[in-house]
């Protein structure tokens, strides 16, 4: 298990300032059993985790809960690294720049709707990967905040780095 997910429901309150008395009022638990999912004791179930998301304003919390404890989100979602609003912008242009580097070649790929056997290792092997790049730089973006304040967060991530 990652160092990220042992505090993602610590960071999520701590981001919005609130007191873990507060917080587990307002979540309908006791603060022990905060305690207890903020020290990995137990892991919340998808119903709690979505309540912290609503409280806290964090959709990266509930992101992350999903690529680590969701089956399904462990095998389609990409790895994504919060960062802040500025790093993340540039890093989705970035991704961008390569994909549209690729075009062309994307498109003589899937023109005649097959990717044929000499084809695919180029597909896998690039273009899948930058189509990742860029979708998960995206949804970097697109999950946080309003202000774009992720300084907690992204020292948290590159721990598990």
């Amino acid at each position: 298990m990652s160092d990220k997910v042992l505090s993602i429901y610590k960071i999520g309150r701590e981001e919005v300032h609130m007191t873990q008395d507060y917080a587990a009022e307002m979540l309908g638990v006791s603060p022990r059993q905060l305690a207890r999912y903020e020290n990995l004791e137990v892991i919340p179930s998808c119903e709690m985790v979505a309540k912290m998301v609503k409280l806290y304003d964090a959709k990266w919390l509930g992101y992350t809960y999903l690529k680590e404890y969701n089956n399904v989100g462990k095998m389609i979602l990409p790895e994504v690294t919060f960062q802040d609003v500025g790093l993340g912008t540039l890093r989705f242009f970035k991704d961008h720049t390569d994909i549209e580097e690729l075009k062309s070649e994307m498109i003589d790929i899937v023109c005649d709707g097959i990717i044929d056997e000499h084809e695919q290792e180029d597909w896998e092997n690039i273009h899948k990967k930058e189509i990742r790049e860029l979708v998960a730089a995206g949804l970097s973006l697109l999950l946080l905040k309003e202000d774009g304040n992720k300084k907690s967060l992204s020292a948290a991530t590159e721990k598990a780095s």
